[in-house]
């Protein structure tokens, strides 16, 4: 599976208990493995100015292979996912709950 980013979006900052949050939501027909974190950390590390803000531009060029930051894991929060292409076909794969509405054999 190829991990082309379909759409982004970023919500507006909100603080919680003196900290600042925003929401990331992201498409794609598949992910590759830490396709998330790594464009997680990029973000964060060109708005702290650690990368330069042509760095996007600069990595996703077919001719550049470069390595990328990888944000950990612990300070991320998955809240969703939802499996389009499966949903079409079988329905619901989580229900609101977030437990398994299908099972998958």
């Amino acid at each position: 599976t190829q991990g082309i980013l379909e759409k982004f979006k970023m919500s507006v900052p909100v603080t919680f208990h003196g900290e600042e949050f925003v929401v990331l939501r992201l498409a794609a027909q598949g992910f590759l493995t830490g396709q998330c974190r790594r464009l997680v950390a990029t973000l964060v590390c060109m708005f702290h100015g650690w990368l330069p803000p042509d760095f996007v531009r600069t990595a996703t060029r077919p001719d550049v292979v470069i390595s990328t930051p990888m944000a950990p894991g612990h300070l991320l929060y998955l809240d969703e996912c939802h499996f389009s292409a499966w949903e079409k076909g079988h329905g619901r794969v989580f229900g609101e709950s977030g437990v398994a509405d299908t099972v998958v054999s």
